[in-house]
């Protein structure tokens, strides 16, 4: 039997990889977005996606083979092609874009030049301090920065910097206070490691029943016959999603 959708042979493989690569929670959308523009990704219209686009088409429910057409009639219900987009991947993005699993991008990787760029504040108006390179008549001059609005500091990159590693240098703990903080790092860490066990058996023990959920509506489809398939597909569909991200 044909399949009633078939991939775009020119998108297919570039929205794979935006969700295999925003799953991983170490893009923010508008980062998402701007390595989908890179990579080729554009609307019909042969433009690049907006902001408002990525998100819509990160939640498309389609890419992982369901329908939703509300004003037809069709909710959930699971189209005879085959899908895009794992389970795994695509409920694992709607984690991150629900927030429910942190993004991992990490300052440095935005702007290494700067490393203190966020982290050390205004004295006066108590917000981070930006960063930025300003020419002089024969070389580029780094400097750390108030933000517009504030003059409060203006301070070049190397003596801003030096300044941190002297305070880090003074604030270098002693041998017997390293030796307490690891027997008290060790100790926590066992502790924590006892509630991981038993966070995990939890898991496992949730996982089962989901999975005995599973089976049950296995059996009330293709053997009891006590419910149909748009029920069956709704139910199983809530149970792997609710898998995917235990």
């Amino acid at each position: 039997m044909r399949e009633s959708l078939i991939p775009d042979p020119e998108r297919a493989a570039i929205v794979r990889r935006v969700f295999k690569q925003y799953a991983t929670g170490t893009y923010t959308k508008q980062e998402i977005l701007q390595k989908a523009t890179q990579w080729g990704l554009t609307n019909r219209r042969g433009q690049p996606l907006s902001s408002q686009a990525i998100g819509m088409l990160l939640r498309n429910r389609l890419y992982v083979g369901i329908i939703d057409v509300p004003e037809f009639g069709v909710r959930d219900q699971r189209g005879d092609f085959e899908p895009l987009i794992s389970d795994e991947i695509f409920y694992r993005a709607q984690a991150v874009l629900s927030g429910k699993v942190p993004v991992i991008a990490p300052l440095l990787k935005r702007r290494p030049d700067f490393p203190l760029r966020g982290f050390v504040r205004c004295a006066a108006c108590n917000r981070g301090l930006t960063g930025s390179w300003s020419k002089g008549r024969t070389h580029y001059y780094a400097y750390y920065h108030c933000r517009p609005g504030c003059r409060g500091v203006n301070v070049t990159k190397a003596k801003l910097e030096g300044l941190f590693v002297e305070e880090l240098a003074r604030l270098q703990p002693s041998a017997g206070y390293m030796r307490l903080l690891k027997d008290t790092v060790v100790k926590v860490w066992k502790q924590r490691r006892a509630t991981l066990q038993a966070d995990l058996q939890a898991a496992e023990q949730a996982r089962q029943k989901l999975q005995k959920k599973l089976d049950r509506l296995d059996e009330a489809f293709l053997f009891e016959r006590s419910i149909d398939i748009d029920t069956y597909d709704r139910h199983a569909d809530r149970v792997r999603e609710q898998m995917t991200l235990l």
